[in-house]
């Protein structure tokens, strides 16, 4: 059988300092780590959009002639469909946590070209296009691996210190 004596101002010493960094850990575990990570990956995701100057795969011949035509960003540009996808991205708070990225419902300006004709048509939800351009020239996708790789493991880290800091 194992004893242990507790001196009763220790234990309480112990006690809130548990208490405090159970509040702590509720905080940055259900909001503040997932806030953090949502507002490094969109950033993270219209770092590579801008810096992305080339269409990979290729634009076919007849779409790459209406971009160089119609396309206000110009040839290649993949991605900026007027700057609305771009302009879209923030984090954003949905049931269970926050999310970065494209919030349902925006709309574009209106004016892309869909039958690749010049016409300007009416304005579509941007999370849409976005879907349909991520099956061609996907950039969501490889950036969530790039932030899993590095960034979701430094605001890790980031919260291990201040659980530390907090018991300490």
């Amino acid at each position: 059988m194992i004893r242990i004596k507790f001196i009763e101002a220790d234990l309480m010493r112990f006690m809130r300092a548990l208490d405090k960094l159970a509040a702590r850990v509720k905080l940055w575990g259900e909001d503040e780590m997932q806030r953090r990570c949502a507002i490094d990956y969109y950033q993270l995701v219209a770092k590579n959009i801008r810096e992305r100057s080339y269409a990979n795969p290729q634009y076919r011949e007849r779409y790459a002639e209406w971009k160089k035509k119609y396309g206000r960003m110009g040839y290649p540009a993949p991605w900026k469909l007027f700057g609305d996808l771009l302009r879209s991205l923030q984090t954003f708070k949905v049931k269970d946590g926050w999310v970065g990225g494209i919030p349902a419902g925006l709309m574009d300006s209106g004016g892309k070209s869909w039958l690749g004709q010049g016409d300007y048509g009416d304005p579509k939800e941007i999370a849409m296009y976005g879907a349909v351009e991520e099956s061609r020239r996907p950039i969501f996708k490889p950036t969530a691996t790039e932030y899993a790789n590095v960034g979701w493991r430094k605001r890790g880290q980031e919260a291990l210190e201040v659980f530390r800091r907090t018991w300490v």
